[in-house]
């Protein structure tokens, strides 16, 4: 007998959010409750399971896992969830008798650079095993919000972090308040947050479950066929049977945009190198070209193929590369000369032409790159971090003056910190940029390889931390039929899967062409035509 009804999984895929009231039982709530506070005074450390102790654990009842399965179906749910995890908040210490309105000013959604498509998790059961009052540390969310947030990630793939984002998509906002064994579920990009207990002088926990897919949720069935969880993720759903109006990209004529495709582009100048970013809805394309190396010159376009020029960046320098990192509101540009061995560093936030850019400094290196982490991705580089190298070496540079939270670029800079990220094998690192494969856990190093007179690019995968790859070998990235490329870039994410653009040399010099890699299986296929894009766009949540 299903415990969900139809209205339930309505509300679920509408809402990003569904409460259940009492699926767990009040006495089994107070055994771990129990445990739990007694789990609290000991003090908990990194690493600590406290879901393996048999009273945590058996909040994860027949019926919750039930739910679970009914909302996954039949081909994503789970044999064993696992052992669930537990999230505590203390009693203020200066408590009030009245209920503050809820604070919204942590919504956020979760995982480090979120996508459309999840390529982590991509649900979360939270269990309260006590009540939670008004101001009592309750729950934050903001339903139907996930929709809000995919539309975003749909024209800005790396808008979602920006606080102001959240703030902006997050509306309305509820606070959950419940009896013993009340139920939250919500989707993986549903905006949240925790809040300040200000109310109940007991602590208030949690016990959750994050149940991930080992398969893309992209599938082709019929809408109707998809379980609860792939509606909850197809854009077409919301389309065909809820009726929103989702921006999907138009790409163009397919008698224009299929050469292009197939032959590559390049502006007249040539391209010596390049970035191509997502930005609202319009595709900006970044060029250094050989005979103009102290400007970049930046084209836009709503399609795949009629770029216009726009005014051009202008540099300090002759340069060799660039690369330009998004996060949030703000994007950061490394622009690097080989011949000097310097690279220059620019910033601009809160701006949509991507025309303005702050000088912060420069360091010595012939090629860098920024990324930044959270403590998930990388535990020796908590924040933002500057990459680089000066020949055959990867180093790293954090900011020192923040322990554990680098937040200064002008810190940075002027930073002496120079772990080695990458030994290297003794070829000349001409280029590099960092990108999550698959949410929190796992990212791939990507590096143009000097040998000889031949430059290709090559990647390695991270393994526990992503900012640090020892002396891992770099295995080649290239075409299925062996030809190398070059200064790959990431346009948009799926589940293990990039669409990509990068350059590959041909008669007439380097042209600049999409294509996707699924790291499953690393190689990169070109996208040749409108229906390798539109294949492309299905992964990464653009259709």
């Amino acid at each position: 007998m299903p415990i969900l009804t139809a209205e339930d999984h309505d509300n679920f895929i509408r809402n990003g959010v569904l409460i259940l009231r009492g699926l767990v039982p009040k006495d089994i709530c107070e055994t771990a409750t129990a445990k739990l506070d007694e789990v609290a005074v000991k003090g908990v450390k990194p690493g600590d399971d406290i879901g393996s102790h048999p009273e945590v654990k058996a909040l994860i009842t027949d019926k919750v896992k039930q739910v679970l399965d009914e909302i996954l179906g039949d081909e994503l749910k789970k044999e064993d969830y696992g052992n669930p995890f537990s999230l505590m908040t203390p009693p203020q210490e200066n408590l009030k008798e009245v209920s503050l309105a809820p604070d919204a000013t942590g919504l956020h959604v979760d995982d480090d650079d979120p996508t459309v498509t999840p390529t982590g998790w991509c649900l979360r059961l939270v269990i309260f095993p006590r009540k939670v009052i008004p101001g009592g540390g309750g729950f934050i969310y903001s339903p139907g919000s996930h929709i809000r947030y995919m539309t975003q990630l749909m024209q800005s793939p790396n808008d979602a972090k920006s606080r102001e984002i959240a703030q902006t998509l997050a509306s309305p906002i509820c606070e959950f308040t419940c009896e013993a064994g009340d139920t939250v579920i919500m989707s993986s990009i549903l905006a949240h947050s925790g809040s300040k207990n200000w109310t109940n002088p007991l602590a208030r926990h949690f016990v959750g479950i994050t149940p991930g897919s080992q398969r893309s949720l992209v599938s082709n069935k019929a809408l109707d066929e998809l379980s609860t969880i792939e509606k909850v993720n197809s854009l077409q759903y919301y389309k065909e049977r809820i009726g929103l109006n989702m921006p999907f990209p138009e790409i163009g004529d397919p008698e224009l945009v299929d050469p292009v495709l197939a032959n590559g582009w390049q502006p007249d100048g040539g391209i010596s190198s390049f970035e191509m970013i997502r930005s609202s809805g319009i595709n900006h394309c970044f060029v250094l070209s050989p005979d103009k190396p102290k400007k970049i010159r930046r084209f836009i376009a709503k399609d795949w193929y009629d770029f216009k020029e726009k005014e051009p960046i202008k540099l300090k320098r002759a340069s060799d590369t660039i690369q330009i990192e998004q996060y949030g509101s703000t994007s950061r540009l490394c622009v690097s000369s080989r011949e000097k061995k310097i690279s220059d560093l620019y910033q601009t936030a809160f701006n949509r032409e991507l025309c303005d850019w702050e000088y912060l400094g420069k360091v010595k290196a012939q090629a860098a790159a920024t990324f930044r982490w959270s403590i998930w991705g990388s535990r020796s580089s908590n924040g933002f971090v500057l990459l680089y190298s000066d020949g055959t070496v990867l180093r790293r540079r954090l900011d020192p003056s923040v322990p554990g939270k680098q937040n200064s670029w002008a810190q940075l800079i002027k930073s002496r910190d120079n772990k080695i990220a990458w030994a290297g094998d003794g070829r000349q690192i001409m280029g590099m940029m960092i990108h999550s494969v698959r949410g929190e856990s796992l990212f791939a190093l990507v590096m143009d390889l000097q040998d000889g007179e031949k430059t290709s690019a090559h990647y390695i995968l991270s393994g526990g931390d992503g900012c640090m790859y020892e002396d891992k070998e770099a295995l080649p990235l290239v075409l299925a039929d062996g030809s190398p490329v070059l200064q790959v870039s990431v346009y948009m994410r799926g589940k293990s899967y990039w669409l990509i653009t990068y350059l590959k040399e041909t008669a007439d010099g380097n042209r600049l062409f999409w294509g996707t890699i699924d790291w499953d299986n690393p190689m990169v296929t070109p996208i040749n035509n409108s229906q390798d894009l539109e294949a492309a766009f299905k992964q990464v949540g653009l259709r």
